[in-house]
């Protein structure tokens, strides 16, 4: 008889298949062994010998603790830009990385009091479908008018949005056609979203930000099977883009400040608004600020000026980084608990993945505590016995 792993469970393995952007079928060359071996252990028929288990360790970057743990649960819609333009495999494994990232918080939370969520209490309808174009732009409105930014630019759209409870990370999404994906869990009651880390612009990395707290805010509680029919998907993407407009640019300020419709008075409005000039020539759009003629000029000026993958600006405006989870990492430290060892321990996960998901430089966990900088204003940490 062939002895397997004590305490091996099938469906981690699936989950860190899943999370490294896998098949089975490439785990099975990767380890020697046959597809069928491969799902028969991810449906717990067989354990892996100890060789295969060592395989198994090295090649998905994981320790064994990892394969003996039970699955947290995650529970929640995900809201993903585009079905058609993913891959189920790299779905996959963006939901493992986020589900990861609600591992990172919750053990986190052991020691640190974050900020509950909040956010305005709205007379939505049951079915979003109902949603006017008026009707978001009043929501959008709203939201501000509660967090009390007024009418004027964002100049930190990640801080207002961690401040208010939404839990941010950025991370790698396999991808290029994957801007990012939300979801609020009603396990702990928290927003979560996760952002593109290659994104070469940060006025378009915002706004993925605003499309996430969009669909936050007016797709919280619907149900995943509700996406899976097209037409109502796409009408949720539409909304959540007229909900991160609405946000970014509210109307009469945005109207008030446009002196021209050429590509180079947007181009100073960018430095204004934060966003990119192809949102504002959208947002004009919507408006009725700019004819269909005038609009068709516009894009035929940026197509010429190379402008549709990179625009003026996109070099000099900072990207805005989450701070949320650094800052709880740096209180563990200030409170002589050693993050690395209670992090890599309590998630059974790598020190890279904990920094990528944390936000943390890459090597940071392993600094000595001189070495990290102090931040300001900590937040207050909970005492425990």
């Amino acid at each position: 008889m062939k002895l397997g792993t004590i305490g091996f469970k099938g469906e981690r393995l699936r989950e860190a298949r899943e999370a490294r952007g896998l098949t089975a079928i490439a785990l099975a060359s990767v380890l020697g062994v046959t597809r069928a071996a491969v799902s028969q252990y991810e449906q717990d028929v067989q354990s892996p010998r100890p060789d295969v288990m060592e395989m198994i360790c090295q090649s998905l970057r994981l320790p064994l603790v990892f394969f003996t743990r039970s699955k947290p649960k995650h529970e929640g819609t995900i809201f993903w830009r585009s079905l058609a333009s993913t891959t189920k495999l790299s779905r996959h494994a963006v939901e493992r990385r986020l589900g990861w990232m609600q591992d990172l918080v919750a053990n986190l939370r052991e020691f640190v009091d974050f900020p509950d969520p909040d956010f305005p209490q709205l007379d939505l309808p049951s079915d979003p479908l109902q949603l006017t174009a008026d009707d978001i732009e009043s929501i959008a409105m709203a939201v501000r008018r509660h967090w009390k930014l007024g009418e004027a630019p964002i100049q930190d759209a990640v801080t207002i949005l961690e401040n208010n409870g939404v839990f941010i990370s950025r991370d790698d999404l396999y991808v290029t056609t994957l801007d990012g994906l939300s979801r609020w869990s009603p396990y702990d009651n928290t927003p979560y979203c996760l952002i593109a880390s290659g994104k070469n612009s940060a006025a378009r990395s915002r706004m993925d930000l605003y499309h996430e707290l969009g669909h936050l805010i007016l797709h919280r509680h619907l149900d995943q099977r509700y996406l899976l029919s097209a037409p109502v998907h796409k009408a949720i993407e539409d909304q959540a883009y007229l909900f991160a407009g609405a946000f970014a640019l509210p109307q009469q300020p945005f109207a008030a400040d446009i002196y021209s419709l050429s590509l180079d008075a947007f181009v100073n409005l960018k430095a204004i608004w934060k966003v990119s000039v192809a949102m504002m020539i959208k947002r004009c759009e919507i408006l009725s600020i700019i004819d269909e003629a005038r609009s068709k000029a516009l894009w035929i000026g940026m197509t010429a000026r190379g402008w549709r993958t990179r625009e003026p600006l996109d070099d000099e405006m900072p990207t805005e980084y989450p701070q949320l989870m650094v800052r709880a990492v740096d209180l563990l430290r200030s409170q002589g608990i050693d993050p690395r060892e209670y992090l890599t321990s309590a998630l059974a996960l790598p020190e890279l993945d904990i920094e990528q998901l944390a936000g943390l430089p890459e090597g940071s966990l392993s600094r000595r505590p001189a070495d990290i900088l102090e931040f300001k204003r900590p937040r207050q940490i909970n005492q425990h016995s």
